[in-house]
């Protein structure tokens, strides 16, 4: 028997792609005057739409459906503690003066950490600093 809260990660995960293909929706090609465009200007046209908006394309994304909502919190929980971290750092210093070592390092590292973070929930493991 599958768990409810699997089941229910699914379906948001589901959820959140669709609603992304929706929002994409706007850029393709549906009037006349943008037809006449396109074709005014081929350098432009944007060729991956077509993917985008295929029912066969979406089969790798509902592949990576059950690690969206994990991973969608954890970039956001990452974004949460760098904003702790800035506002800690705001309520005690002055305006004028200089940030101490342990701040400007600690402040510093926490915005690579949170930058790595994001890219990793994006699926981009192999970049350095």
């Amino acid at each position: 028997m599958t768990s409810k809260l699997f089941i229910l990660n699914q379906v948001i995960g589901i959820l959140m792609v669709e609603y992304g293909i929706y929002q994409c929706r706007p850029l393709r090609v549906t009037t006349k005057a943008h037809k006449e465009r396109d074709e005014k200007y081929k350098e432009f046209v944007r060729n991956d739409l077509d993917y985008l908006f295929n029912p066969l394309s979406r089969i790798p994304m509902y592949a990576m459906v059950p690690f969206l909502v994990p991973k969608w919190i954890i970039a956001w929980s990452a974004w949460l503690y760098m904003g702790f971290v800035i506002n800690f750092v705001r309520l005690y210093h002055t305006t004028g003066n200089p940030y101490d070592r342990f701040t400007y390092v600690w402040v510093r590292y926490s915005f690579m950490l949170v930058c790595r973070i994001n890219l990793w929930t994006f699926g981009c493991w192999w970049l350095d600093y």
